[in-house]
């Protein structure tokens, strides 16, 4: 369908009601979720510039999982949590709640949910 000029405004609409939209993203587990929130298209390009600059190592790529985890995560962002959990990077805490299997089941929720896997894919295309 070509989109019209009503369709354009509607669809800017819908741009701008998804700001800052909520999902409980499941863990591993199957039971337990965590609260994530849509993030703006200035922070999706910084993570998706993260992702690209990465090294390509696993370490790497699943240091900027982590922070596209924690950005996405209000709960996460607890400085309360941080000295609980004696993090010394406000990242950190990614890593000492969730294993790696689960960042990355996480992660792949996000991406799906925000539709950043098309845009990934495309990238490690070039």
């Amino acid at each position: 369908k070509v989109m019209k000029f009503d369709d354009l405004l509607q669809h800017a609409a819908e741009k701008e009601q998804s700001k800052g939209e909520e999902k409980e993203i499941r863990l591993l587990d199957g039971e337990k979720t965590i609260t994530c929130v849509r993030l703006s298209d200035n922070k999706i390009m910084g993570v998706m510039d993260e992702f690209r600059s990465a090294e390509a190592t696993t370490e790497s790529a699943i240091e900027k999982i982590d922070h596209f985890i924690y950005e996405c995560c209000p709960e996460l962002q607890n400085t309360e949590l941080h000295k609980a959990l004696d993090v010394a990077e406000p990242w950190d805490v990614v890593k000492r709640i969730f294993s790696v299997p689960e960042r990355s089941a996480i992660a792949d929720q996000l991406f799906e949910w925000m539709q950043l896997d098309a845009m990934t894919e495309r990238q490690k295309n070039e």
